[in-house]
């Protein structure tokens, strides 16, 4: 697969920083043969991408050979603690996000769907529960992934689908 000029620049520039699609990852247990591996691959990137240079400090591969018979919970709490201290100066960890602002807004999917059902198809509120509900007894998820079933756009009340109708609404006319 040939990349353009724009994201071959980018790719690089996600490779020396460290960062992925999926975010950055920090720690990472590596065998012997993921270790060679993964120096074989920056010393070929080196070759191909002889302009961008590496950034020094922000990675550092140690090996670590832990007898769990052996140690208890001072011991790693030592570990841990020598491990941070070996952090190079000026790299700081980057925030992470949690709660309601890092989840996946599946709610905003159950609006627009909530307004298709409403304004193309002119579902009433209880036509649009009974279409659902036959469509979840139809197609039912094999999956235990409680995300995936939460994607139906049911309410308890016809006041909470007309809020999500209007929502819908506001979503497709604003895109917010």
């Amino acid at each position: 697969m040939s990349l353009n000029d724009k994201e071959r620049n980018e790719a690089a520039r996600r490779y020396t920083r460290n960062e992925w699609p999926s975010g950055k990852r920090g720690f990472r247990i590596l065998s012997r043969a993921q270790l060679a591996k993964t120096e074989d691959m920056e010393q070929s990137f080196c070759r191909i991408f002889p302009d961008v240079s590496l950034e020094a400090g922000s990675t550092k591969r140690l090996i670590i050979e832990v007898d769990w018979a052996q140690l208890d919970d001072p011991d790693l709490k030592r570990l841990l603690i020598s491990l941070v201290n070996l952090r190079p100066h000026g790299i700081r960890p980057s925030k992470r996000f949690t709660g309601k602002s890092a989840a996946v807004p599946f709610y905003k999917l159950k609006q627009l769907a909530a307004w298709r059902l409403s304004s193309k198809a002119r579902f009433s509120y209880t036509k649009a529960q009974q279409v659902i509900s036959d469509r979840k007894e139809g197609f039912p998820k094999d999956s235990t992934n409680e995300s995936e079933l939460k994607v139906y756009p049911e309410y308890t009340s016809a006041g909470a689908w007309s809020d999500a109708v209007a929502a819908g609404k506001k979503f497709v006319i604003r895109g917010c």
